[in-house]
């Protein structure tokens, strides 16, 4: 855990480091295919479904809910959820997840009566954290109060205390603009990289702005926000148009630079290299010309298949290795052990394709092509 005070020193910001739990992770996708968030479609079988394979206590108690049924439509799940609050004790889960479940926008103003906002304080101020991050986004659409922001920022911060994704990334918001505290780039740049942790898809694609373009962490970024978004097309669009550059240009890179950020592209882009040539052809690239879009796809699909071989060598090398420790009696804990360092090196070896039969060697700081090194070896055969 990394601690980070803010410039008033009235908050203690904790910004977790560690991984987060996969349980979390899969509760936050069941959630926000539940109620439409984040980006994704809704989708209440899939919900389900998500819920039913996870350990979280959220995912649990949505679990329960259902009893193995699917529901029919929105109004059938709203009354499952309802069946399962009554006045008395109000389970906050349940509550939320009835009104926002019809697909209203929590941070448009005319969608948000007064009744549910006011129990929705009441929840918040009771300790539950998604409550918290809610109050926070339905204020951060007007901030033009001093107190506004301070309750926005003090929302947050609450939601954050719980790990709450959607909190950190308006944590990260209020201290980039100063809202309820002074602004601090650097607390709001650990806030965004929680989030983007946490698979918030627009936290991806600012955390991955954060990052010059020749860095493979700013694909990475990027990369996700695109595999994880569904309703929005451009992180899609915009991921295929940023990679251009390091694509055209990559001769300008450090040599050891080169293949860190191309191994990089390729291993998002093979996600969607079906949609390569259409997001070419229909986006930012219709004015160029046939020969232009040609390229643009050549080099994309490039990156595709230098990331495939190279791990595909590299799996071989590991195999090798095994087969040589076995021979040799080597230690099954240093076999595993040497075994891992060699597929973790994958992103770091030198490797380059000949585009005309796309054969790729082993390059050794020299920068010497494929071509020219079959030459070489069928001299030597001549030879002998």
């Amino acid at each position: 855990m990394s601690r980070l005070k803010n410039m008033e020193g009235r908050f203690e910001i904790i910004v977790p480091t560690t991984p987060p739990d996969p349980q979390t992770l899969q509760w936050y996708r069941a959630r926000d295919s539940l109620l439409g968030r984040n980006d994704k479609w809704q989708g209440l079988e899939r919900a389900i479904a998500l819920a039913a394979d996870c350990t979280h206590p959220d995912a649990v108690w949505l679990t329960e809910i259902a009893h193995g049924r699917v529901p029919r439509s929105f109004q059938e799940m709203q009354y499952w959820l309802i069946e399962n609050d009554s006045t008395e004790t109000m389970d906050p889960r349940a509550f939320v997840f009835t009104y926002l479940v019809s697909g209203t926008i929590p941070g448009d103003h005319s969608l948000v009566d007064g009744i549910f906002y006011e129990k929705l304080q009441k929840i918040a101020k009771n300790g539950f954290a998604f409550a918290q991050a809610l109050c926070a986004e339905i204020h951060m659409q007007g901030l033009d109060d001093i107190e506004i922001e301070d309750y926005a920022f003090q929302m947050a911060y609450q939601g954050s205390l719980q790990d709450e994704r959607d909190a950190w990334i308006l944590l990260s918001q209020c201290y980039n603009n100063g809202w309820g505290t002074n602004t601090n780039e650097q607390l709001g740049f650990a806030c965004l990289r929680r989030a983007a942790e946490l698979g918030h898809v627009p936290a991806q694609s600012f955390y991955g702005e954060g990052f010059v373009i020749d860095e493979p962490e700013h694909f990475l970024w990027k990369g996700k926000a695109a595999s994880g978004a569904e309703r929005t097309r451009s992180f899609q669009q915009d991921f295929i148009v940023n990679v251009q550059w390091p694509m055209n240009e990559y001769s300008r890179l450090p040599t050891t630079q080169i293949g860190k950020v191309i191994f990089q592209i390729g291993a998002i882009l093979r996600n969607c290299n079906s949609e390569i040539e259409q997001v070419v052809n229909t986006y930012r690239f219709r004015f160029c010309g046939a020969t232009k879009r040609k390229e643009i796809i050549s080099n994309l699909k490039y990156a595709v298949k230098l990331h495939d071989t190279w791990c595909r060598l590299t799996r071989t090398t590991v195999d090798v290795w095994c087969c040589i420790a076995l021979r040799y009696q080597v230690s099954r804990d240093i076999r595993r052990l040497i075994g891992e360092i060699i597929w973790a090196s994958r992103r770091d070896a030198l490797y380059e394709l000949d585009a005309s039969d796309e054969t790729i060697v082993y390059r050794q700081g020299t920068r010497r092509s494929a071509r020219n090194v079959r030459n070489r070896n069928s001299k030597k055969r001549q030879r002998k």
